[in-house]
C-alpha cells in the first residue's frame, strides 16, 4: 500500500510530460477505420492493426511513421495505410498531453472479388489525439485521423477515397539517457 501511495504521489507532482528530445518510440495501433465516398459507400467500418514508430525531433513536436491495414469483408476491400507526418503537443499535465497532427500517406485498396483490382492514392491527413504517460517509459492513447485521399479510379469506379481512422496506440518509448 505504500509504494502503491508514493507512485501516485509521484506521478501527481510530475510537472511536464517527461517525453524528452531525441526519445524513440514503438507502438501498436487498433481501432476503427472508416471508408467513405462510394468505395466504404458512405462510410464502411472495420477494424484497423498496425504499428507506429516516432521520434522526438523537438520536445513537443514528434516525426511519425505510421502502418495501418484493415479487413472490409462485406464488401471485399483490403485496405493499407502508410502515413508519414508530425504531432505537434498543444499542452497538458503532467501524464496527460493533447497535440494536432498532420502529414501525408499512401492509401491502397485491394478488390479481393476483382482479380488484379488494387488501386493507391496519395492523401494528406489531419487529426488530434491524446496521451497518457504510464510510467517513465509506457504512453497509451487515443488517435483520430481524417485522410483526404486524392481520388483515384479505374474507368468509373471509384477505387480509393477519403477514409476516417479512431485508434487505441500502445507506444514504449526509448529515452537517450
Amino acid at each position: 500500500m505504500r509504494s502503491l501511495l508514493s507512485l501516485l504521489v509521484f506521478v501527481a507532482s510530475i510537472n511536464s510530460f517527461a517525453i524528452d528530445e531525441g526519445d524513440v518510440r514503438f507502438g501498436l495501433m487498433g481501432g476503427n477505420v472508416s471508408l467513405l465516398g462510394d468505395v466504404g459507400s458512405g462510410g464502411q467500418n472495420s477494424l484497423g492493426v498496425g504499428g507506429i514508430f516516432g521520434y522526438q525531433i523537438l520536445n513537443d513536436i514528434v516525426f511519425n511513421v505510421m502502418y495501418l491495414s484493415s479487413d472490409h469483408k462485406n464488401i471485399n476491400i483490403k485496405h493499407t495505410d502508410l502515413s508519414v507526418g508530425v504531432d505537434y503537443y498543444t499542452g497538458g499535465d503532467g501524464t496527460v498531453a493533447h497535440y494536432v497532427s498532420g502529414g501525408a500517406g499512401m492509401l491502397s485498396n485491394n478488390f479481393t472479388l476483382t482479380p488484379n483490382l488494387d488501386s493507391s492514392a496519395m492523401a494528406l491527413y489531419l487529426g488530434a489525439g491524446i496521451d497518457f504517460q504510464v510510467g517513465s517509459n509506457f504512453l497509451f492513447g487515443l488517435k483520430f485521423k481524417y485522410n483526404k485521399a486524392f481520388d483515384a479510379k479505374v474507368g468509373n469506379i471509384a477505387t480509393v477515397q477519403d477514409s476516417v481512422n479512431v485508434m487505441a496506440v500502445a507506444e514504449f518509448v526509448l529515452g537517450k539517457k
